[in-house]
């Protein structure tokens, strides 16, 4: 798997997948309205994850359309997380005003809406639950820091190996944080540990089905990154096909060598 960093975010979202399944299976007259809200959200959240994982186009969506719903898909799980941790309201107040916070949030940098959320939840939060927010902090700074650090380096470097594994511990992290505001809100109130761990040995089960079945991601020193873009893609086969990451890197050849170093 240590090859194969193309995959690491669609091992990741396999998460939001049982975290999702869980909601609906655990469906009740009395909490449906809250059961059949968390099933969407991470329904939405598995899609948006996922295909932009992918980075291709996925039903006649573009890689780069995909990556601009993720960035508005972060501002609404930072907002999710700000106002079910803090607040007890309707489900519909609760989409309304997660609405009006995330378009703010637009205006501010992802780190800057990281450590708000943190300090927003360091007052709220059980300790357990608040090194897990660190880690999601720490996990989205790390990201951006190594995405930043790909510029003027080969699609094979260590930089932009560091970035996806900065990224998967995100979409692991953030589903953390999202079920635990669901837990929060639904009785009985209490943190529900078999759906995460049985989301940790799926992601476990994945990793060991990538690792045997799935080739190599496909990288090239030859192929340097000149501008930032969307972000580049893990491998040079979907920065090929993708227009915006195929404009941002140089010597693009079919002769390239390859690297498989960490």
């Amino acid at each position: 798997m240590i090859r194969k960093q193309a995959i690491w975010c669609q091992c990741a979202t396999v998460f939001h997948i049982v975290l999702a399944a869980a909601c609906i299976s655990s469906l009740q007259k009395m909490t449906v309205v809250m059961d059949v809200f968390w099933f969407i959200y991470f329904t939405l959240t598995t899609v948006i994850t996922f295909c932009t994982a992918e980075h291709g186009t996925v039903v006649g969506i573009t890689p780069d359309i995909w990556l601009r719903c993720e960035k508005i898909l972060k501002n609404v799980i930072a907002s999710t997380i700000i106002l079910w941790s803090g607040f007890h309201w309707s489900v519909f107040h609760y989409i309304a005003t997660t609405i009006v916070m995330s378009t703010a949030l637009s205006y501010v940098s992802p780190l800057a809406v990281s450590i708000f959320v943190l300090v927003c939840m360091s007052t709220t939060t059980a300790y357990s639950m608040l090194l897990v927010v660190v880690l999601w902090t720490v996990s989205q700074w790390w990201t951006d820091h190594w995405f930043k650090n790909t510029l003027n380096k080969s699609i094979a470097s260590y930089e932009l190996r560091r970035a996806y594994l900065g990224k998967a511990t995100v979409i692991i992290t953030e589903a953390l944080l999202l079920w635990h505001v669901r837990c929060l809100h639904r009785f009985p109130h209490v943190f529900r540990w078999r759906p995460v761990l049985f989301g940790f040995i799926t992601i476990l089960f994945s990793c060991i089905h990538c690792h045997m079945n799935v080739k190599n991601t496909h990288v090239s020193r030859n192929a340097v990154i000149k501008r930032a873009g969307h972000g580049m893609a893990a491998s040079l086969t979907a920065a090929k096909a993708c227009p915006v990451c195929r404009t941002c890197l140089t010597q693009l050849d079919m002769e390239s060598s390859f690297d498989d170093g960490f």
